[in-house]
């Protein structure tokens, strides 16, 4: 199988991590980029190069059990793979296990059984201790200390307890690589978004629980009826052109009382839920796959794990303050399928303004207490689009925004749903100044600060760190020298005099701090 480029880089990084000493690396990249890909092929030459190696390859729900062990079939067709889930009827043990995490986390017999473990959606792993995925994982490493783990997410943090590979009681050492959403769009790999604001939900009065709205007084305050009969016109309306809807709610009940609605204006659609019987789940979300039902409404499990290619509508009926479910609900749309030029996310929980770009989302900080501040963006007038404030045209209907006095530079290049509809800036180079940074984490960076005109703009190159932020830092070096990286940053303070340096950089405001897009060696700048 050929695989694409970051794919590749993606395996090498595996190897490189484990060569270095480490044990348990992430790899983080988008929804529908593939990762079943970058398993099955990592699998296969494992198993082929080290003919003993026994792997767990460990999920929560069956569908995506039952995908990771087609996908291994797929690139690997004599691939000796047993499946082990109670929801599929299967309990096969072999050299290659793909199992739910519910069906064998109790089970003695898979503690110290296996060489690699690998965790498909890693970012359902919680730190506590008493979650089936840290019994099995913790069981795991006590029979057999040599075990290795991999996981695989595109979203490597979760809201109780921040980023999966810090803090006390991470089971990850770091991220190995890491694929950029707006990077494999360019590229073509995954489908275009384009966002529209829904309506406006007064949230006010609504608590939060551990870091996220209240469930209960969120699914009350979405399935008011007049909110019901309204988001229906407007999902309807906005939706038209749209072939294959999947929608997110709160409760099952909102999810039963949109659907009824959707209905009533003519549109085939139904609801699943996780306390709906399995078959009946199944039928409906085949009936939606195969085109029988134009909208499938989703109460809480549809999230991961659901593999529809031909979605081109994407509807939030479900804030949230989680940035790790927003990235999932968005990434649904994300793969590409002959029927659809692009997808459209439209957005009825404010959380686009919420957390961003969707390429962009960082982490929840641990400590912070309250919801997110929103996200400058406008809405088009006419079309409803959410555009970036800087922005002075709507890219959807053309519309021509008033131009208004700058309030700070920030605000106006902060974007919709990928920080790509934002252009960076080029800015000409006077000067660069290069110094040794230890931030936060308590390893030292090499700080290298742009001088352009009045600003400033800085950049952190990792040469101490390892995996995905190493390689970074070599390209970064290699770009600007026919030498090897040091391994320091009091080498690289010492050898900055050889370094070939850019005339211009382009950057990109739309993020928190600047963000460095690139840089130019040797074209003039007019």
């Amino acid at each position: 199988m050929k695989l694409r480029e970051y794919q590749a880089e993606a395996i090498q990084s595996i190897y490189d991590w484990f060569e270095a000493g480490k044990n348990a690396p992430l790899i983080v990249t988008p929804t529908g980029s593939g990762k079943s890909v970058i398993l099955a092929e990592f699998i296969r030459r494992a198993c082929t190069e080290y003919h003993d190696t026994n792997i767990l390859v460990v999920t929560h729900v069956k569908e995506l059990v039952d995908q990771d062990a087609k996908a291994i079939k797929r690139v690997w067709p004599h691939a000796p793979v047993g499946v082990y889930s109670a929801g599929l009827g299967k309990r096969q043990l072999k050299q290659v296990t793909v199992a739910s995490v519910q069906s064998i986390y109790n089970k003695p017999q898979f503690h110290g059984r296996f060489d690699l473990i690998i965790v498909d959606e890693a970012h359902l792993i919680p730190h506590k201790s008493d979650g089936m995925y840290r019994k099995l994982l913790d069981a795991s490493l006590k029979a057999n200390p040599y075990t290795k783990l991999i996981g695989l997410t595109a979203t490597p943090y979760r809201l109780d307890s921040g980023v999966l590979h810090e803090g006390d009681g991470a089971l990850f050492d770091g991220i190995s690589y890491e694929a950029n959403v707006a990077d494999l769009i360019e590229q073509g790999f995954l489908c275009r978004l384009t966002s529209k604001h829904g309506a406006d939900v007064d949230l006010s009065g609504v608590r939060t629980v551990g870091g996220e709205y209240n469930l209960g007084q969120l699914g009350e305050r979405m399935s008011a009826m007049k909110l019901i009969e309204h988001h229906a016109d407007l999902i309807v309306e906005r939706c038209a052109q749209r072939q294959s809807w999947l929608i997110f709610s709160v409760t099952v009940e909102h999810a039963s009382q949109m659907s009824a609605a959707l209905t009533r204006r003519g549109i085939p659609t139904s609801y699943v839920s996780g306390e709906m019987p399995n078959g009946e789940r199944d039928a409906k979300i085949a009936a939606f796959k195969s085109g029988e039902l134009r909208a499938l409404v989703n109460c809480a499990i549809l999230t991961t794990g659901f593999d529809h290619p031909a979605t081109d509508a994407v509807v939030m009926l479900r804030p949230t303050l989680s940035p790790g479910l927003y990235v999932q609900m968005v990434g649904r749309g994300l793969r590409l399928h002959e029927a659809k030029q692009d997808c459209l996310v439209l957005d009825f929980g404010g959380n686009v303004r919420r957390h961003g770009f969707i390429d962009q989302v960082s982490a929840p900080r641990k400590g912070k207490k309250g919801p997110p501040g929103e996200a400058p963006v406008k809405q088009c007038p006419t079309c409803g689009s959410l555009v970036p404030i800087m922005q002075q045209t709507c890219p959807d209907c053309g519309f021509k925004f008033p131009v208004v006095e700058r309030e700070a530079e920030k605000l106006h290049h902060v974007g919709a749903i990928l920080s790509t509809e934002v252009p960076p800036v080029e800015l000409r180079v006077d000067r660069i100044m290069y110094a040794k940074h230890i931030g936060k984490s308590g390893v030292p960076t090499l700080r290298v600060d742009y001088y352009c005109g009045l600003r400033r703009v800085s950049e952190y190159v990792c040469l101490e760190h390892d995996g995905f932020a190493r390689s970074k830092a070599e390209k970064w070096w290699v770009e600007r020298t026919m030498w090897h990286a040091p391994r320091t940053v009091d080498q690289a303070l010492t050898m900055t005099k050889e370094l070939d340096e850019p005339k211009s950089i382009r950057v990109n405001f739309a993020t928190k701090y600047p963000e460095i897009k690139g840089h130019t060696f040797d074209e003039a700048i007019a």
